[in-house]
């Protein structure tokens, strides 16, 4: 089951999913591009769920973010300041998950079920399924919008014989359907959470290994995590090019659109739901120089994750989980917001218990 961080497990636990993914290879769809058509009823939004008619008129700031509906993942709207939250995408026995805005703020791109990529308006209206899994592939997820609005990326995850192979980062251009590969990482290092440099050369993911051995005491492998960039114009087989250490755990990057300045932070809520070390948020160039850290939540407090810059480049919205693990699961979570210096460290939504607001996005409006 996905942990409250609206995210699923990926591959932060390849041993323990591995026989789970090998048997979904045999149900499983090619991927690739496939024709706009109608989406199936079990994946529409639900009208019905909307106390404010989900009317999301164009220029209207709104933040999109994952919530756990009784199990079952669904994409909500909610306005800065709290109010009009509604159901927009989801409401079925599918995971919907990890929505990225398009850069006009009209169309929101989202993953259903580990199975396949979907581009929908703002309202949830209009969906149209844009890339699909099959074996090899095993797992589609983390689609992120370029900046010029004509192509979107996303992150498979391949297995053979029952082994995990690799994963690979896509894109998908819209206008003609043409899927490509930009980087194919090997096990036992897998790519994630793919995000684009302002002038489109360039991606930022999220890198994790697994070791060969369990570390002293344990029968788990436990992984570890850096940040590293993709130049798009070189082989798709050429490494990507390591940025920070793996023993600080960095994870979710996201790459400012205005400058050189790579967010990110440390021990996410998915993977280490029953750490108590410090989860917090650092800046970093994409050379690897100027790390910065922006936030200073201590072990066992407050945790900071799942960071994306608002569009406007000033200021970084993240999921704010409220206090420390209690069994691995429940944490209430919130928006937070905080100024790319570090400043002005805020909760952006009231912080009810319970309350699980993760992978939240602020609407660009041109």
């Amino acid at each position: 089951m996905p942990s409250p961080s609206g995210g699923h497990t990926r591959a932060r636990a390849v041993a323990a999913r591995t026989f789970a993914l090998a048997t979904a290879v045999s149900v499983a769809c090619a991927i690739g591009m496939t024709l706009p058509g109608s989406i199936p009823p079990a994946v529409a939004a639900d009208p019905s769920a909307s106390p404010s008619s989900q009317v999301v008129k164009p220029g209207e700031p709104w933040i999109a973010y994952v919530w756990d509906a009784k199990g079952v993942k669904v994409i909500r709207l909610v306005r800065p300041d709290g109010s009009d939250d509604h159901l927009a995408i989801g409401g079925v026995p599918a995971d919907t998950e990890h929505p990225d805005w398009s850069p006009d703020g009209t169309r929101i791109a989202y993953m259903v079920d580990w199975s396949s990529i979907w581009i929908a308006d703002a309202d949830g209206s209009d969906p149209v399924r844009i890339a699909t899994c099959a074996a090899p592939c095993v797992d589609i997820d983390m689609p992120a919008w370029s900046p010029d609005g004509t192509q979107i990326a996303f992150r498979t995850l391949k297995t053979e014989d029952g082994s995990f192979t690799g994963s690979a980062i896509e894109v998908v251009d819209l206008a003609s359907g043409v899927t490509r590969t930009v980087s194919t990482p090997t096990a036992p290092q897998y790519a994630h959470w793919p995000r684009w440099s302002p002038d489109g050369h360039s991606m930022v993911v999220e890198l994790e290994r697994y070791d060969s051995v369990p570390p002293e005491g344990t029968t788990e492998i436990a992984p570890a995590r850096a940040v590293a960039v993709i130049d798009l114009r070189q082989d798709p087989t050429t490494p990507p090019t390591i940025i920070t250490s793996w023993d600080i755990q960095a994870s979710y990057p996201d790459w400012s659109p205005i400058e050189d300045r790579i967010v990110f932070a440390t021990y996410d809520l998915g993977s280490f739901n029953q750490t108590d070390e410090a989860s917090n948020l650092f800046t970093v160039r994409a050379d690897g120089s100027g790390l910065t850290q922006l936030t200073s939540f201590e072990p066992g407090e407050d945790r900071a994750t799942q960071p994306f810059w608002t569009p406007d480049g000033r200021r970084i919205i993240f999921t704010w989980a409220i206090g420390s693990a209690t069994g691995g699961v429940d944490y209430p979570a919130t928006v937070g917001f905080v100024d790319a210096d570090g400043a002005n460290l805020t909760q952006g939504l009231p912080a009810a218990d319970p309350i699980y607001v993760t992978h939240p996005r602020l609407r660009p409006t041109p």
